[in-house]
């Protein structure tokens, strides 16, 4: 009786229920270095950064150092005695707003077309060039390097280029490079005046090593490097059976600034899947992009299947090192429904 009434209630299952099975595929980890913020002149070097400094004058010509040359002009006349202070302005490369000097090298080329020596004007009759570099203003006294040129000890021949070299202190550099002269020269022999004649110092920076930068990024461009996704192999079954799932992104941003990445997924065999993330500005975050059961099934089990974003940044400046490193660490998690 009691087999009976449990046969006439249909207690014994006639299907093989339904399961939902979560299955979940690593990805390599995805990074872009801080190269891909660094505006153009500034590369990495080792531990440091090497940025490139454009080469700026300075430049003076008789007329402009005293009214005396100008009455003399086209005369021969015991050169007049004169002092003068100019200077002109150099600047790191674009969006560079500042960095944090480890090591570098001014070179000076003074060409001198004067028609006489400033600082050797005449027989035992010395005078001095001194060329000091600052990083912003004169006033703020940022001062991060100097040359003293004294006639007793040094020349600048008239109708010749001296290459004079200064070592730059380490410190702060602004955006702004200031290259001050200060020329004492004393009564000389009598020489022609041209009052067009001139004194041009150009101030060669190169590339000087930092160990840090702020630059300007807002708006700049990344990218995620392609990489190849493993997913060929996933029996056909198990993928007519998803239906649907996530990308999980756990990010490590050591930058400080949000990035609005667009993901794709894709191949050669199938159209690109485009999803819009942010990474945020915090130092770790998490972004989840969802998936319907076709998109997955469109890419999982098919070749060649490749991974990558671009994106724009958002915010700055920021104060970056040559070591660091945005990771993201994807794992795609689907849900399979298997029976019925």
């Amino acid at each position: 009786m009691g087999l009976a009434t449990l046969s006439g209630c249909n207690y014994i299952p006639t299907e093989v229920p339904l399961i939902d099975v979560r299955w979940v595929f690593p990805i390599d980890d995805q990074s872009f270095s801080v190269a891909e913020l660094l505006p153009a002149n500034v590369t990495i070097s080792g531990t440091s950064f090497a940025v490139g400094v454009r080469p700026f004058s300075v430049t003076q010509t008789l007329g402009g150092i005293s009214s005396a040359f100008i009455i003399a002009d086209g005369n021969t006349v015991p050169k007049p005695a004169f002092n003068i202070h100019y200077q002109d302005v150099g600047s790191l490369p674009t969006d560079v707003r500042s960095v944090e000097l480890e090591s570098g090298t001014v070179s000076l080329g003074i060409q001198n077309s004067l028609g006489f020596d400033p600082i050797n004007p005449a027989a035992a009759t010395t005078g001095t060039m001194t060329m000091t570099l600052y990083s912003g203003t004169v006033a703020a006294g940022n001062e991060r390097g100097q040359v003293i040129l004294d006639g007793a000890t040094a020349t600048l021949p008239s109708g010749a280029v001296t290459m004079v070299p200064i070592t730059l202190t380490p410190g702060t550099i602004s955006s702004t490079i200031v290259a001050v002269v200060d020329l004492n020269s004393p009564l000389g022999d009598p020489v022609l005046i041209n009052i067009n004649a001139d004194l041009d110092i150009t101030v060669t920076v190169g590339s000087i090593l930092v160990s840090s930068a702020t630059v300007d990024v807002d708006g700049l461009s990344v990218d995620i490097d392609e990489t190849q996704l493993d997913l060929e192999d996933i029996d056909p079954d198990i993928v007519s059976n998803i239906q649907e799932g996530s990308l999980i992104l756990d990010v490590q941003n050591p930058f400080g600034v949000a990035i609005d990445v667009v993901v794709e997924i894709g191949s050669p065999l199938i159209p690109v899947l485009q999803k819009n993330m942010t990474i945020d500005s915090g130092p770790t975050s998490t972004a989840t992009l969802s998936y319907t059961g076709a998109d997955l099934q469109s890419f999982l089990g098919q070749p060649d299947v490749f991974f990558r974003g671009s994106g724009t940044v958002i915010g700055g400046p920021v104060t970056v090192t040559p070591t660091q490193v945005v990771v993201i660490e994807a794992k795609l998690d689907v849900m399979l429904e298997i029976g019925g």
